[in-house]
């Protein structure tokens, strides 16, 4: 397949892509700059665009079979961007998926993230609270995002692990009602992000995932 892979110079976006050129995938890549494109691997397709730039965009998803997006929020409190600057730029994604005729994409959100009215247990508002104070952009802006997926006609995933760090020691677990643990592995998470783009069982769904 051809996957056009957003947000490949982060941390989860890089080794999406390594795992993606393993398998044998074609992969184009958005970077915002020369720096941003020496922090993906190589053998991958560099556009040189913004996410948030609609023209960019349509760029990226031309020709690709599925988009995957690993978008994360800012670094700092400071960045000017907001929630609705990303409810904006999935807007324009799903826009340009739509145009150019591609029907499935892979969200990474959080587990912190709520889709639509479903209970929240202890452990999530608990979560919800520290990140509204850490980076108090994240939930609104992935929660904004989720909405204007599920009320697309795209053939969505939206994957929502806890704190995603190296070398964690367990299995991947999913589920679509329960959290799966505190933290999940990233080779695991993005081995999971893959599989899922042909599996028609994760289709419209928010899976929580972790490793244990």
């Amino acid at each position: 397949m051809k996957l056009g892979i957003l947000g490949a110079s982060g941390f989860v976006g890089r080794e999406l892509c390594k795992a993606a050129l393993a398998q044998g995938h074609d992969v184009r890549v958005l970077a915002r700059s020369a720096r941003s494109a020496e922090q993906v691997p190589e053998g991958v397709e560099v556009i040189f665009g913004d996410y948030f730039n609609a023209a960019s965009v349509r760029e990226l998803v031309d020709g690709v079979d599925a988009v995957l997006t690993t978008i994360g929020p800012p670094e700092t409190r400071r960045s000017p961007l907001k929630p609705a600057d990303f409810e904006k730029a999935m807007q324009q994604l799903v826009a340009a998926m739509q145009e150019a005729g591609i029907t499935r994409v892979i969200h990474l959100a959080s587990a912190g993230t709520r889709y639509r009215e479903e209970p929240l247990t202890l452990s999530r508002k608990l979560m919800r609270s520290i990140l509204s104070v850490i980076v108090p952009v994240v939930i609104p802006s992935k929660e904004a995002e989720l909405r204007v997926l599920s009320e697309s006609d795209l053939n969505w995933t939206s994957i929502r692990p806890p704190l995603i760090a190296t070398n964690v020691k367990g299995q991947l677990q999913t589920s679509e009602t329960e959290t799966q643990g505190f933290r999940v592995d990233v080779s695991q998470l993005s081995a999971f992000m893959l599989r899922v783009v042909l599996d028609e069982r994760w289709f419209k769904t928010a899976p929580f995932v972790g490793t244990r």
